[in-house]
């Protein structure tokens, strides 16, 4: 006898879904704006942890430049509370860009302003769902 026998668990919550290893990251094509999108391969996938969604997007190819405030990328899941973290990477040069910001209001990732640059870029960060 364990200390779980006796009791009832959600087969949605995450603490179901771990102990039968099912807790892998779900695929998803984000929708995207960016101020240059030049031959662009765009891979996303999230997973749900209790009410937080963490996520992560690989963007590659000839020509991707970003405008802070104006490019964005749509989130998998509607934001909600105040707000997250997120970053933005050179994959290509394994440098830190810098922050970006969510928004719980439009449930959009904005990132900071990037030249334009054929480097592999990831976006990630986690925010309330």
């Amino acid at each position: 006898m364990n200390g779980l026998d006796d009791e009832t668990l959600d087969q949605n919550s995450f603490s179901f879904n771990d102990i039968r290893g099912q807790d892998s990251w779900t695929a998803w094509t984000p929708t995207y704006s960016f101020a240059t999108a030049t031959g662009l391969t765009v891979l996303g996938r999230y997973k749900i942890v209790g009410k937080q969604c963490f996520w992560q997007v690989k963007s590659s190819g000839t020509s991707i430049a970003t405008t802070a405030g104006t490019s964005y990328i749509d989130l998998p899941i509607t934001a909600k509370g105040f707000g997250g973290v997120s970053q933005m990477f050179n994959d290509s040069a394994n440098t830190g860009v810098a922050a970006g910001g969510i928004s719980v209001g439009d449930s959009r990732y904005y990132p900071p302003t990037q030249g334009a640059s054929g480097d592999t870029f990831i976006f990630s960060g986690w925010y309330e769902v």
